[in-house]
């Protein structure tokens, strides 16, 4: 982590080393946000007992429901959050961006947790209220990532090997049948569906895989953005409009490719000391945090095909996770 923010900070540098359309200080302030990594040394400072975090979930969650609702009652007029939120209808239902959905998937791997270490339940009613919200966010990598997820996790806490592929091949042989029937299944195959023969049909491809690749290595003039990135761009300099106004043209955006975005903003440094804090997240030597391996593996298969990395009220929520890995570890609790 102190490597990632010490290569954050140097990457300040470089718009003006390499492009001299924004100074350091446009460029200071525009990173400012992506330092909100530095929250986990002052929280561990504190030695904060990981059920404060528990609570601070459930009720950011609580709210987010309650906001989410109310936007729905009201739609198109948005009450909470920005007018201009992104939103479709093509998905089985109506997509709307939720507030603090981060947050809401980090309860849904500490109530998975509770469940396999026997403390069901009312956490049984947590684990059904959170996944009930992340199929409501209508975003198919979530969605798959967290079932996958959390069935693996609670079917872990049987006993005999023979009970958890018995189980598995239930659950699969259910899914099969009762998916095709479920209106949000149906919905979401023929959107990805459409989204592929359209791209097919005029001989182009996805634009996440476009982004991918511009973010990932074809977006780079030289070596030393390569290793420390091109720093953040502001929105008030010259640069930083250029590089809006040509993610708005080719509709490719760093918080659709996040780890991306990550390698395009701070370089592959910054990337290999996040990547070496999520293995060290879920590595088997965290034996006592089921749901921050939980949360880490989401976060780093998602962070393919979303933002949590780079934006600053997600980054919040995994460094909670962090801090929840470590309390849990030192004090031994499940």
């Amino acid at each position: 982590m102190r490597w990632l923010l010490c290569l954050m900070l140097f990457s300040i540098l470089m718009p003006t080393i390499t492009y001299l359309e924004q100074s350091a200080t446009q460029t200071a302030v525009a990173t400012l946000p992506y330092l909100s990594y530095g929250l986990y040394f002052a929280l561990r400072k504190f030695d904060i007992d990981w059920r404060f975090f528990v609570r601070l979930s459930g009720a950011i969650t609580v709210i987010a429901i309650i906001t989410h609702l109310i936007n729905l009652h009201y739609f198109p007029n948005i009450l909470f959050g920005t007018p201009t939120e992104e939103y479709d209808t093509e998905r089985g239902g109506l997509r709307l961006i939720i507030i603090g959905f981060n947050f809401i998937v980090l309860l849904f791997f500490i109530a998975a947790s509770q469940i396999k270490h026997n403390k069901g339940g009312w956490w049984w009613i947590v684990f059904v209220v959170c996944y009930t919200m992340i199929i409501f966010s209508y975003t198919r990598q979530h969605i798959v990532v967290c079932t996958i997820l959390g069935t693996i996790i609670i079917i872990s806490k049987l006993r005999h090997a023979a009970s958890r592929i018995l189980l598995t091949l239930l659950i699969c042989g259910s899914a099969l049948v009762i998916l095709p029937k479920v209106k949000i299944y149906q919905s979401l195959l023929t959107l990805t569906i459409e989204q592929s023969d359209y791209n097919e049909l005029h001989n182009r491809e996805n634009v996440r895989i476009m982004a991918a690749k511009y973010y990932g290595w074809e977006g780079f003039d030289n070596t030393s953005n390569r290793l420390f990135g091109h720093g953040v761009p502001s929105y008030r300099s010259q640069w930083g409009t250029d590089v809006k106004n040509m993610s708005d043209l080719e509709h490719m955006y760093m918080a659709d490719v996040g780890w991306f975005g990550l390698n395009w903003q701070f370089g592959i440094f910054a990337v290999l000391a996040m990547m070496v804090v999520c293995f060290k997240a879920i590595s088997r030597g965290n034996a006592y945090s089921t749901a921050g391996r939980g949360y880490f593996l989401w976060l780093l298969g998602t962070g393919f095909t979303s933002g949590s990395l780079l934006y600053q009220y997600e980054i919040v929520v995994t460094v909670i996770a962090l801090c929840i890995i470590d309390y849990q570890n030192e004090h031994k609790l499940l």
